[in-house]
């Protein structure tokens, strides 16, 4: 008797590049501001004026950080007769658990990003309205494959 695999999971690791990215931002934002410190300025421009440089480093750094940190990692996965949506943040995690055998919401949904370019995002709503998407690709046919994938995952 050959025992069956649940289908893999499905997962959106995209927010890891924007974790990542600010993780060194505000690396390096720390790092200038101790030199700034350490040296007195950068003796560039005036005091006040590199003095405001920095401030508004470190305000597009944390109003950054709050923004691609709120993004979240996600993964569904099959467990018996569960389907399980894992959303996964740096500090924090949420799962919420739906029945496999019921299809899920879910839906390809086309979106444009600050250039103008489209992104199709496999989008599920959970029973409590909330949406989350769990494959995002500028490939259409790679977000209704997705899509195809949850449904078997669902089944």
């Amino acid at each position: 008797v050959t025992a069956t695999r649940p289908p893999a999971p499905l997962t959106n690791r995209s927010a890891l590049a924007g974790w990542v990215f600010m993780a060194i931002w505000i690396g390096m934002l720390v790092v200038f501001t101790r030199l700034f410190v350490r040296e007195g300025g950068f003796h560039q421009f005036s005091r006040e004026i590199e003095i405001a440089i920095m401030v508004l480093f470190w305000l597009g750094g944390v109003a950054g950080a709050v923004h691609v940190f709120a993004q979240p990692l996600v993964r569904v996965a099959r467990d018996g007769d569960t389907l399980i949506v894992t959303e996964r943040w740096p500090l924090s995690s949420r799962r919420h658990r739906l029945s496999a055998g019921t299809a899920p919401q879910a839906r390809v949904a086309a979106e444009r990003d600050s250039d103008g370019d489209t992104y199709y995002a496999c989008r599920l709503t959970l029973p409590g309205g909330q949406m989350v998407d769990v494959f995002r690709s500028p490939v259409q046919a790679e977000a209704e494959a997705a899509l195809a994938r949850l449904a078997r995952l669902a089944a």
